[in-house]
């Protein structure tokens, strides 16, 4: 077996074994809309413990499949440039690569605290995105900031030393039809 078909079948079984709480959660949903189940306290207290690790395997499915999506989607990533190809339509879905604008605070020991990211803001008239001394909302700071560089305007040197600004491609996916 060559390394791809081991990675191929490997990737395929976990694939398989994800799909594994999806299954239990569609048969607990069946079970919970049937009108003839007369659920008792005991009852309730069960299903409501299926529900809990369901919730739980599912979460962590979901964590699982979003590293292995990641991991393939830079794979992919690395082929459509080679490649030449802008998207690809698979299983209903149509797969491409798409730029996404980042603004993210630095970590703490670098001097980037919260009570830093706001005094700075203020300092340079972007005071309005303050809630209070020490609170932002880093969403409203991200769009402003991609304003002021859609307009060509520079981020002032001393809120940036604090931010994590740049874009980075990734690959996603929007249903056809």
């Amino acid at each position: 077996m060559s390394i791809g078909e081991a990675f191929k079948s490997g990737l395929l079984d976990q694939v398989e074994k994800l799909k594994q709480p999806v299954e239990e959660a569609r048969l607990i949903k069946e079970e919970l809309r049937d009108p003839r189940n007369t659920v008792d306290y005991m009852q309730r207290v069960k299903m409501f413990a299926r529900l809990e690790l369901l919730r739980r395997d599912l979460e962590e499915s979901l964590k699982e499949c979003k590293a292995q999506a990641e991991k393939i989607g830079n794979e992919i990533l690395e082929d459509f440039a080679e490649a030449g190809a802008t998207s690809i339509n698979v299983e209903g879905l149509n797969i491409y690569p798409r730029k996404t604008f980042y603004v993210s605070k630095k970590a703490d020991k670098d001097g980037a605290t919260n009570a830093a990211v706001c005094e700075a803001l203020k300092n340079n008239g972007m005071g309005f995105l303050v809630a209070n001394s020490e609170s932002y909302a880093a969403s409203t700071l991200k769009a402003h900031i991609a304003e002021m560089m859609a307009e060509e305007k520079e981020v002032p040197p001393d809120v940036a030393r604090l931010l994590n600004i740049g874009e980075k491609v990734v690959l996603t996916s929007a249903k056809r039809g």
